[in-house]
């Protein structure tokens, strides 16, 4: 589990950063400024494309199944 700004959690956690008509940071960028720890998914996304947020709710249930989450 990672220990950064977010502090501590037994929960799975990912960020996603909406790209729609985004090209300002890149996620390498965003993952410095958030303080985001390599082992956080930041995920890029585009909120009005379908098939983009499904794949972030896939990435989701990948991460609840990695981290065990009967507790949450």
């Amino acid at each position: 589990m990672s220990m950064t700004m977010w502090g501590y959690s037994q929960a799975p956690l990912l960020l996603v950063a909406n790209n729609f008509n985004f090209d300002y940071w890149s996620l390498d960028d965003l993952r410095i400024i958030l303080r985001l720890d390599d082992d956080i998914p930041l995920i890029p996304c585009n909120a009005k494309d379908s098939e983009c947020v499904k794949r972030v709710l896939l990435a989701l249930c990948e991460e609840n199944l990695k981290y065990g989450t009967s507790s949450v």
